[in-house]
């Protein structure tokens, strides 16, 4: 097996993993090619993320213009772009889950702070793990 100088590490101690954190939602705007180099740690933030603007598209737009239009009849095209905005958002939540699906086996049903807390932190906590064999 052939490794780069970078990979190779010294005293027993694992090389670093760096996890970023995605500060917007317009990260999500990425291709999939771009989100396929992202680490797990901020797909998994970006999945979150994804998943309550989909919710807010379905709550607040979707069913909002299809209820006016019931009643008026006048907010058809809101109502097709509300829907195709719940779409967009269906399927980026979908393409990020199928990542993390492919890297872990599953992908988290819920994403709390607690869950992302804990997932930082054991990240760090491995970053800082030696690999050495106690007698």
């Amino acid at each position: 097996m052939g490794l780069v100088a970078s990979q190779i590490q010294q005293n027993g101690f694992r090389k670093k993993v760096f996890y970023e954190v995605p500060v917007f939602l317009e990260a999500a705007k990425l291709s999939t090619r771009d989100l396929l180099e992202k680490d797990s740690y901020f797909l998994t933030c970006l999945l979150r993320e994804v998943r309550q603007e989909r919710s807010r598209s379905y709550q607040y737009y979707l069913r909002f213009f299809k209820k006016a239009n019931e009643e008026q009849g006048d907010f058809l095209d809101d109502a097709k772009h509300a829907g195709g905005q719940y779409e967009y958002w269906t399927r980026k939540a979908w393409i990020l889950e199928n990542i993390l699906r492919e890297r872990f086996g599953s992908f988290p049903e819920r994403i709390s702070d607690a869950y992302l807390q804990t997932m930082a932190r054991n990240i760090d906590k491995f970053n800082e793990k030696p690999m050495r064999i106690m007698s």
